[in-house]
């Protein structure tokens, strides 16, 4: 009970610190949300729509005004005429356009006759995001233009229909998407944007609320709140992050599967339990690295580039499977990683709690591994009274 109380003081002077203290305000408050609101309106239409494309139509007949039509109705495109190439080269050069589309002359007589015309459809695929997104498009459209072309130049050589349909099958491939049928990007990047942040806040507010105590010279207060228990004191420290944190992340993951209309988990238990790992995780990073490092103004620095290089790292725009050893070896060592996975396993999988065993390992080993020195550390050196890092320099 004396150590509940002396926990509690902690606590209450943490709270003391939230109120008077702005940058700790917007790291665990203000950002966070203005963040999630930026992002969800971003995503909320799950694909990007009506995306730019030039077309330039040199043949001018039915049929090219035909495909024009079935484009532009396409929800992912917005077309626009250009009279000409050069026109249409400026217009994808310049970003108002993300493709070209040229419908060469002479197409709809090639067509009749028999003949398979080029048309050309130029990508943009510097920005890999919509360039997907416009050229899954356009192979629909052109997929179904040439079966119809082709059911009706068969029929006006006499070919019976049953025929005529049976020559356009061809080989049938029975493909099924997996996990993310609709290719919704609320499922894919939204879900791992979301963690991503809020790794970032986790770590930047642990590091400054632990790293202005030294940098401030105000250990000594801290310590009397606790009464001198050092492991009570750094107990209480970090408590209150770890209870808000979490919390935010529940309502995130709320938020996901209400207003997101992500799929439900199957195990909801599992997930916020280890949402709370995922915190616990990336508290511990910070802790190291307020820990290990000479100063507050270091450790700041180190976790940018820890927690600002995880989306890279984490197998969400680039497959772990092919990154080098050394890039793999960063990726097992992100937090971001194991919550990104543990997300797509519960609620885009489905899988039981049991197959996600080791993704909550994963998220209890950096736990443990980052967190035990760090504490060890940080405790001596309280206890001590030795100089710690942000004690001579750091930030403003």
């Amino acid at each position: 009970m004396d150590a509940a109380k002396r926990v509690a003081k902690v606590v209450g002077r943490e709270w003391r610190a939230f109120l008077s203290d702005r940058l700790f305000r917007l790291l665990m408050v203000v950002f966070p949300l203005a963040a999630f609101g930026l992002f969800t309106a971003m995503f909320q239409q799950g694909s990007p729509e009506n995306l730019p494309v030039a077309v330039c139509d040199m043949d001018r007949t039915a049929l090219s005004r035909s495909i024009i039509r079935m484009a532009d109705a396409s929800s992912s495109m917005a077309l626009f005429s250009v009279e000409d190439l050069g026109e249409g080269r400026r217009a994808v050069l310049s970003g108002r356009a993300y493709g070209l589309l040229v419908l060469s002359e002479g197409m709809e007589r090639e067509v009749l006759s028999g003949r398979a015309p080029a048309s050309r459809f130029y990508i943009n695929n510097q920005i890999m995001l919509p360039a997907g997104v416009i050229k899954r498009a356009m192979l629909n459209v052109f997929s179904g233009v040439s079966a119809g072309v082709k059911l009706k130049v068969n029929l006006a050589k006499g070919m019976p229909e049953t025929r005529a349909r049976e020559r356009l099958s061809g080989i049938h491939v029975a493909s099924r998407i997996l996990y993310n049928p609709n290719l919704d990007y609320r499922w894919y990047l939204y879900a791992s944007i979301c963690p991503f942040l809020m790794k970032i806040f986790i770590m930047s507010a642990t590091v400054w609320s632990v790293g202005k105590e030294m940098k401030r010279e105000t250990v000594p207060g801290w310590l009397r709140a606790a009464q001198g228990r050092v492991h009570l004191a750094l107990f209480g420290k970090l408590l209150p992050l770890t209870l808000w944190f979490t919390l935010v992340c529940w309502a995130m993951l709320a938020f996901f599967f209400g207003a997101m209309e992500l799929p439900r988990p199957h195990g909801v238990a599992t997930l916020m339990g280890g949402t709370f790992l995922f915190v616990a995780a990336c508290q511990a990073a910070a802790l190291f690295l307020v820990a290990f490092t000479g100063e507050l103004a270091k450790a700041v620095s180190m976790m940018s580039l820890y927690a600002g290089s995880a989306f890279v790292f984490a197998g969400v725009t680039f497959p772990a499977a092919a990154m080098p050893l050394a890039a793999r070896i960063w990726h097992a060592t992100l937090p971001l990683t194991h919550m990104v996975r543990l997300i797509n396993e519960q609620a885009l999988k489905g899988l039981d709690p049991g197959g996600s065993v080791n993704t909550l390992g994963a998220l209890v080993a950096i736990g443990l591994v980052c967190g035990a020195p760090a504490w060890a550390r940080l405790i001596r050196r309280l206890a001590v009274g030795e100089p710690v890092p942000g004690s001579a320099g750091g930030m403003a």
